[in-house]
């Protein structure tokens, strides 16, 4: 599967992660000079002791709580999650604002709303962003969304869905990218939903949060395999 070349959306942007879709195997990484952080979770294991999870661009490794790894990645290892207080801590990543790209590879059957990456500050108007599956009281159950807010008085998250659900328990790569006031969100390759928001992403002085939210506690975490 291709959806032709994203990386010149991804190039543009500040990005967790970067790179095109390949039809052969999946998803390649490129090496980029707006390239924030990449976590890849081959560790061998995790052992709650702070930078074990290390970032490919050397910055910003993180602490992991509780999770560990296992041998059933996508590519190698992957970060497994049980839904209960594990996940794994960055930093507060200096320049991850306005126009910016997520993507992860992940694996869950659970239709619960559940965070994949979050940096955001409570209370509101709650700066900063959120990509996750959605909530059923939001008619997102299983499917992928994303929020965003900035500073401006007034504003607070707005969750905007995406059209497939991902929720099988197979692996789908997943991907948002914010260009402007476009956010795009992409299911394994292909675009999965497009929208013009008011809200952008602002700039949170929270730490980044993989597997968490990092304001609710256990409400939203993640229940399955991350990589």
């Amino acid at each position: 599967v291709t959806i032709g070349n994203i990386e010149n959306n991804l190039a543009t942007n500040n990005s967790l992660r970067l790179g095109y879709w390949n039809g052969s195997y999946g998803y390649d990484y490129v090496s980029n000079e707006s390239l924030l952080g990449w976590w890849n979770f081959d560790e061998t294991s995790w052992n709650q002791v702070s930078g074990e999870v290390k970032d490919n661009t050397g910055r910003y490794n993180g602490t992991a709580n509780n999770a560990n790894t296992s041998s059933e990645g996508i590519f190698y290892r992957t970060g497994n999650f049980s839904g209960i207080d594990q996940y794994v801590n960055t930093t507060d990543i200096v320049g991850l604002y306005g126009n910016i790209t997520v993507s992860a590879w992940i694996k869950t059957n659970s239709s619960s709303e559940q965070e994949i990456v979050a940096n955001f500050e409570q209370p509101s108007p709650f700066v900063g962003f959120a990509f996750n599956i959605g909530s059923a009281s939001a008619g997102q159950v299983g499917k992928l969304s994303f929020y965003a807010s900035t500073v401006s008085a007034g504003e607070s998250f707005r969750p905007t869905s995406g059209g497939t659900t991902v929720t099988d328990g197979q692996w789908h790569h997943v991907a948002v990218t914010m260009n402007g006031a476009t956010q795009t969100i992409y299911r394994d390759g292909v675009v999965d939903t497009t929208y013009t928001r008011t809200q952008l992403v602002g700039d949170s002085s929270n730490l980044v949060r993989i597997g968490a939210d990092n304001n609710a506690g256990t409400a939203r975490d993640f229940n399955g395999s991350i990589d």
